[in-house]
C-alpha cells in the first residue's frame, strides 16, 4: 500500500554465501548425527553434533566473519530500496547444538544490529509445515530464541494477521 521498493535477502546458517563453511565442517567427525526421515525424492535433514569444546569456541568466530561479509551485501540495497527484509541473522547461532553461547553473545553485539521480528509458531505446526526437521530440534531452537531478549516483535504465524502485524511495525520504522 505505501509503495515502498522492498528487497528480500536470506542470510540463515544452513546455505553459505561468502566462506566455504559447510566443506570445512565435513573436515571433523562429528560425535551424534541425527537425521529426520526424508520423503521419497528428498534428502534427509542432518544435525551434525560436535562435542569438542575447542570446535564449539572456534565456530562463532567463522560464523561471524561469514555474517560481516554478508552485511556488506545487504548495505548497498539499503541504498536502494526503502526497506531489506532479512530472512535469519546471527541470532540463528543460539539455536545450535554446537556453538559457545557465552562467545555468540558476545560477538552479536559487536555485530550490525537490524531490528528482529521473530516469527514463531508451535513446534507441532512448524513440525507438520517442514517435516524434514526434528520436532524435538524444532522444540531446542523456540526454547533458544525465547530466551532472548533482542526482539523487537514477537508475531505467532497462525493466521494472516502476522503479516500485518509485521507490515505496521516495519512502516512505524521507516
Amino acid at each position: 500500500k505505501e509503495n515502498l521498493d522492498v528487497a528480500t535477502v536470506y542470510s540463515g546458517r544452513i546455505t553459505f554465501q561468502m566462506l566455504p563453511i559447510n566443506r570445512m565442517l565435513h573436515l571433523f567427525k562429528p560425535d551424534q548425527i541425527e537425521s529426520s526421515p526424508a520423503k521419497p525424492g528428498e534428502q534427509a535433514r542432518e544435525v551434525r553434533i560436535f562435542h569438542s569444546a575447542a570446535l564449539n569456541a572456534i565456530a562463532p568466530f567463522v560464523y561471524y566473519v561469514e555474517y560481516v561479509l554478508r552485511t556488506m551485501k545487504v548495505y548497498p540495497k539499503r541504498i536502494f530500496y526503502d526497506v531489506v527484509l532479512m530472512d535469519r541473522s546471527f541470532i540463528d547461532l543460539f539455536a545450535s547444538p554446537n556453538l559457545n553461547k557465552r562467545i555468540c553473545t558476545l560477538l552479536f553485539h559487536l555485530m550490525p544490529q537490524p531490528k528482529h521480528i521473530l516469527l514463531t509458531n508451535d513446534a507441532k505446526v512448524i513440525a507438520q509445515r517442514r517435516p524434514e526437521f526434528m520436532v524435538q530440534h524444532i522444540r531446542q531452537q523456540l526454547d533458544a530464541y525465547d530466551k532472548l531478549p533482542y526482539y523487537m516483535l514477537r508475531v505467532k504465524t497462525n493466521n494472516y494477521d502476522a503479516v500485518l502485524t509485521v507490515a505496521k511495525k516495519v512502516s512505524e520504522l521507516i
